[in-house]
């Protein structure tokens, strides 16, 4: 079932899923040929553990398999890099507002 644009799915047993970020799934590609940015989800501004902004962590091991994940705090951006891009090449992320005035730059 499709409810609130997250895709529920379930299984005879006592199992189920609610799988968000269904945007990206909509837009995703199997090879692209330049860098591609999929559409965001609205940001949630919240202020909750959650471990999935554990990436930047000294001791980050990864999310356990076992447990569900709180959605990140703030907004998750999804992209794509083409399989020729070089490991080595230095990318920049500069994230604008509606006005076009930079709010961030990784």
């Amino acid at each position: 079932k499709v409810a609130h644009d997250d895709l529920i799915v379930a299984t005879a047993g006592r199992s189920y899923w609610i799988l968000d970020e269904l945007n990206a799934v909509r837009e995703v590609q199997a090879k692209v040929e330049k860098i591609t940015l999929y559409t965001p989800e609205k940001a949630l501004l919240g202020n909750w553990y959650s471990s999935m902004n554990g990436g930047n962590l000294d001791g980050f091991t990864g999310t356990d398999p076992f447990q569900g994940q709180n959605p990140a705090n703030g907004m998750v951006i999804y992209f794509h890099l083409p399989e020729t891009f070089a490991d080595s090449t230095e990318l920049t992320l500069e994230i604008l507002d509606a006005k076009g005035e930079l709010v961030r730059k990784l």
